[in-house]
């Protein structure tokens, strides 16, 4: 230190001035103490147990404990200041000494809900009078580590990361896999929960985990870049960062519920996930019968693409929303429902936003205002959707007094209109008008017309063709080639070509056949007492309309089965199915 020479001048409140001065001797240099506290490293231990490494460096040994620490330092770009998160006092003789020291550390506290690096410092309470203050942080780069209540936390780089979650051989320890390296983290801790940051680059989040009804609550912090994360839903949240970034959310391999609203997706009662950024949202059912329900897009959501799955799904867009879809952004559902949507009409836009028309077999319409007494409300239908096999348009105007369905005519569905006048249809003398008349008043639809000819005639033995059609329906019965020929006719009026139907048959004397049990031909037969059991009354009653014999059980010879010939009617073409 530099010598000083200091002169005081003291003048005392006397008139009289007194002048004093002092010579300081030459003060000794003395040297500042230089010890420097380092924080090496912050390590993720990934075959263990879960737990840090901290290391630091001690340039010569301490007597004061001092504490090292977790910091946040805020990723999110909002500005947050940084956060202690945990801290341990190193006070043990051993690690006050001069050199490097590694602590192996389970850090317990509750993690923040944003983005953040997480660092090593030393000397958080500043204990020690350093000669370097720039050294005391490290920057935990990358790696996987659990806290004390077992949530466990993934730190990815600065460059482009591949995370993968996949079920392990113990439920509740996933595998964690980082740029395809397994990591092996909480072997003496169950998981409570899942903490990603994935930090700087185009990071790919990969879950693969079918979780059934285990529950691991999930947060994702994506970075900067444009990220692509594909969950399996449950309890999660998240925040995609800045970027165009992509979330796929996952059903599980069973049926669920989905909900997707103007906060994120619910599964049922078994959790919700929230996002944050994300510009694209895809919802894949995956395996099991799956019923989504869209109520309008994620808060922030550019694109949101809903695919059902493997298996018979159904999409509800029931009841006015206001919930607008992009055009081909649902795939893969067999059923909509858009049951009292608020519908005036179906023109060419009507549902633009499923790309695959041809696969869907349901569609409700039900209660809205799609006027059924217009020959042309139903074109639509007629001529995209080439697998509908069930339409459902109840309580729309006119479903109960004139609806004209003619613009489905030959169409193989079921719809859920009743005959319109068909005990009136019935009656008349001419048999052409007959036989249009009940043709219209089922809609002119095959399955309809099929349905009444097996629900509304009896069976009657006798051989060959005898009845007219206008006969079998004033009688109310027939035996099946009259039966056959009455739903021959009734198709053709109902708008399928004869050229597409055809009779079939077998015969007894060669290998096709109708086999029917006893106890099967009795009840076909409408023969109930007891003593129509015999062989000779059930044979004599199926002889005598045609070509029939009986087998006999083996050991008591009674009447085991029967076997007669039969036509019916086998039909082709058609629209839908």
């Amino acid at each position: 230190m530099m010598n000083r020479l200091v002169s005081l001048i003291q003048r005392p409140k006397s008139k009289r001035n007194l002048l004093r001065r002092i010579l300081i001797e030459q003060l000794e240099e003395r040297a500042l103490l230089a010890i420097d506290i380092e924080a090496v490293s912050i390590l993720a231990n990934n075959s263990g147990d879960g737990r840090l490494h901290a290391s630091y460096g001690l340039s010569e040994a301490v007597s004061e404990p001092f504490e090292i620490g977790l910091i946040a330092v805020d990723n999110s770009g909002t500005g947050i200041p940084d956060a202690l998160l945990a801290t341990m006092r190193v006070e043990s003789p051993a690690g006050l000494a001069e050199g490097v020291h590694v602590i192996s550390w389970r850090p317990d506290f509750v993690d923040l809900e944003y983005d953040y690096l997480l660092f090593l410092e030393v000397d958080t309470d500043n204990s020690v009078f350093e000669s370097n203050e720039s050294n005391n942080r490290s920057l935990f780069s990358e790696g996987a580590f659990q806290l004390a209540n077992g949530v466990v936390q993934v730190h990815g780089s600065s460059l482009a990361d591949v995370i993968e979650l996949s079920a392990g051989a113990t439920l509740g320890r996933p595998i964690i896999a980082f740029n395809n390296i397994a990591l092996t983290v909480g072997n003496s801790l169950p998981f409570s929960g899942l903490s990603i940051r994935t930090h700087g680059g185009a990071d790919i989040i990969t879950d693969n985990i079918d979780y059934g009804n285990w529950q691991l609550p999930v947060a994702i912090y994506a970075g900067s870049a444009n990220d692509t994360i594909s969950v399996n839903i449950q309890s999660a949240s998240i925040d995609s960062g800045v970027g165009v970034d992509t979330v796929t959310i996952n059903g599980s391999s069973g049926p669920d519920y989905l909900l997707v609203d103007g906060y994120g997706i619910q599964r049922g009662g078994a959790g919700r996930t929230d996002l944050v950024g994300t510009e694209n949202l895809i919802v894949l059912g995956l395996a099991g019968e799956d019923n989504f329900r869209f109520e309008g897009s994620p808060a922030g959501v550019v694109n949101v693409t809903l695919i059902g799955g493997s298996e018979n799904d159904v999409l509800d867009l029931s009841r006015p929303l206001g919930a607008i879809l992009s055009p081909d952004s649902v795939a893969e559902f067999e059923s909509i429902d858009l049951q009292s949507a608020g519908l005036d009409l179906l023109d060419s836009s009507f549902l633009e936003f499923v790309s695959d028309l041809q696969s869907i077999t349901h569609l409700d319409l039900r209660y809205n205002n799609l006027d059924l007494s217009n020959v042309s409300t139903l074109n639509e239908l007629a001529s995209g959707f080439g697998g509908l096999a069930e339409l459902q348009l109840y309580g729309n105007p006119s479903f109960d007094t004139v609806p004209n369905l003619s613009a489905l005519a030959g169409a193989w569905l079921r719809v859920d209109i009743a005959p319109v006048n068909l005990q009136s249809a019935e009656q008349g003398a001419d048999e052409a008008t007959v036989l249009a008349s009940i043709a219209n008043s089922l809609h002119n639809l095959p399955l309809h017309v099929i349905e009444y000819v097996v629900n509304n005639f009896e069976y009657e033995v006798y051989s060959g063709q005898k009845k007219s059609p206008l006969s079998v329906i004033h009688t109310g019965k027939g035996n099946d080639w009259d039966l056959s020929n009455l739903t021959r006719s009734l198709l053709s009026y109902a708008g399928l070509s004869t050229q597409d139907m055809r009779y079939a048959g077998n015969r007894t004397n060669g290998n096709d056949f109708v086999y029917l049990t006893a106890e099967n031909s009795r009840e076909w037969l409408g023969t109930t007492e007891a003593s129509d059991w015999r062989r000779e009354s059930v044979l004599d009653l199926l002889q005598s309309g045609g070509s029939a014999y009986g087998l006999a059980h083996p050991l008591d010879n009674k009447l085991d089965a029967v076997i007669f010939d039969q036509i019916w009617l086998e039909v082709s073409g058609g629209k839908c199915r």
